[in-house]
C-alpha cells in the first residue's frame, strides 16, 4: 500500500480520520528525518524567512542545512486526503496567494535578500525546499525544481521510507509513543462514567 493509498480509501468519514490523526505529528516524522546522520538535510527547527529591511517576516516549517552549511527556508505541504500526489507546477501555484508561499517562491528563485531567523540565530538564505505528501515520480521531482528554481523537493512518503529503511529508532519511538497514546485514549473512553 502506498501513502496516497493508506488516506483515500472508498471510506470518506476513515480518510478524514486517519489524516486529521497523521496531520498532528507529520511534521515531527521530518525533524527524526532531519537528525539522522543519513539524511542529506539537518532539520534546524523552526524559522522565519526575512527579506532585507521588512519588518515582518514569513514562517516557514522548517530551516534544513545541508552537509556544505548552506540554510535552505522549508515548506511542507501535506494534507494527504487533499493533496493528490504532486504531479505538475499547477499545485504548487494555488498555494502563491498566500503571502507567506509568494515569499518562499521568491526566495527559491533569489535566495540574497533573505535571510532565515531560527531561535537567536540568523542565516542567509541558499534557496527553498518543498516537501509535499507524495510525489508521482522522479521526473516531477526534476521539473518542479527546474520551473520554480527549489533546491529539492521532498515528500513525506520518501522520508518515511528513508526512516525505515535506517531503522531510525526516533522515528519507531515516535509512533510506538502515538500508538500508545491513542490506544490508551480509546480504552479511557470506553470506562468513563
Amino acid at each position: 500500500m502506498t501513502f496516497h493509498d493508506l488516506f483515500h480509501p472508498d471510506h470518506p468519514e476513515r480518510s478524514r480520520y486517519l489524516t486529521g490523526l497523521f496531520s498532528l505529528f507529520a511534521r515531527d516524522i521530518v525533524r527524526c528525518w532531519g537528525e539522522d546522520k543519513q539524511a542529506p538535510y539537518a532539520c534546524l527547527g523552526k524559522a522565519t524567512l526575512r527579506q532585507a529591511k521588512a519588518n515582518r517576516g514569513s514562517p516557514m516549517d522548517f530551516a534544513f542545512e545541508d552537509r556544505k552549511k548552506q540554510v535552505f527556508a522549508v515548506i511542507m505541504i501535506c494534507d494527504p486526503l487533499e493533496d493528490k500526489p504532486l504531479v505538475d507546477a499547477e499545485q504548487v501555484e494555488q498555494f502563491r496567494t498566500t503571502r507567506t508561499f509568494a515569499a518562499f517562491l521568491e526566495s527559491a528563485l533569489n535566495p540574497a535578500p533573505y535571510s532565515l531567523a531560527v531561535g537567536s540565530a540568523d542565516y542567509p538564505v541558499a534557496g527553498s525546499i518543498l516537501i509535499w505528501s507524495s510525489l508521482q515520480s522522479r521526473k516531477t521531482r526534476a521539473v518542479l525544481r527546474k520551473t520554480f528554481g527549489f533546491a529539492d523537493v521532498l515528500s513525506v512518503e520518501n522520508i518515511i521510507a528513508d526512516l525505515l529503511l535506517w531503522q531510525n529508532r526516533d522515528f519507531q519511538m515516535l509512533l510506538d509513543r502515538r500508538a500508545a497514546w491513542s490506544h490508551e485514549m480509546f480504552r479511557v473512553l470506553r470506562q468513563i462514567k
